[in-house]
């Protein structure tokens, strides 16, 4: 569900929020211990607003706000796969939080999404929302393949972007542009967590 949701697939989802929470009320008597209803959540507007959020969130412990592939193989063009603030379009960690909370759900039953991974596009200019090709190397790549493909290779140039608050890699030999998040851009989307008094953070994935 990439656009919108239908009324219908939206009723039928709070119904089945209800029914897992009953469910796992009924499991909690038996095992004499609490069990979770946690749900991700993906965060373009045009979900989540056709979501039943107000009637379901008393039920969910916490969403696991998928705040990630903003730019990705299916854009138009080059971008950050997660940046905190996006200057360019409402695609944004900061745009996403905050459209949760104006729906309707409490920043403590928010756990932010922090990925570790990158998006690389391939056959492409340094400038943010240039075109590329889409090739076997454009993608999602691990943290881990990101560092030894691109960041540990002297043809590659790291750069930071202040506004985003992440960094990217351009190699201009090879045209390709690489986002992602290190460590610095991590320290900085838990730092807005904690400013936010969302719950926490959540990672995706540690084996990356």
């Amino acid at each position: 569900l990439n656009n919108s949701v239908p009324e219908e697939e939206s009723k039928m989802f709070g119904s089945m929020i209800m029914m897992f929470k009953r469910l796992l009320n009924e499991r909690s008597k038996k095992q004499k211990k609490r069990s979770m209803l946690t749900i991700a959540l993906q965060v373009n507007a045009s979900v989540y607003n056709a979501l039943p959020l107000q009637k379901i969130t008393p039920l969910v412990d916490w969403f696991h706000v998928m705040a990630y592939n903003f730019a990705s193989v299916g854009s138009d063009g080059t971008g950050f796969n997660a940046p905190i603030c996006n200057p360019w379009s409402s695609f944004s960690v900061d745009n996403a939080i905050s459209g949760l909370m104006n729906a309707g759900v409490s920043p403590n039953k928010l756990v932010l999404g922090v990925p570790l991974y990158g998006q690389v596009f391939d056959n492409t200019t340094s400038k943010l929302g240039s075109p590329f090709a889409k090739t076997d190397v454009t993608g999602a790549i691990s943290f881990e393949r990101i560092q030894n493909l691109y960041g540990n290779n002297d043809a590659c140039h790291y750069k930071w972007h202040d506004k985003s608050s992440v960094p990217y890699l351009y190699c201009p030999e090879d045209k390709i542009f690489v986002s992602f998040d290190d460590e610095r851009s991590v320290k900085k989307k838990v730092e807005y967590a904690q400013q936010k008094l969302l719950k926490g953070v959540v990672l995706w994935k540690l084996s990356g």
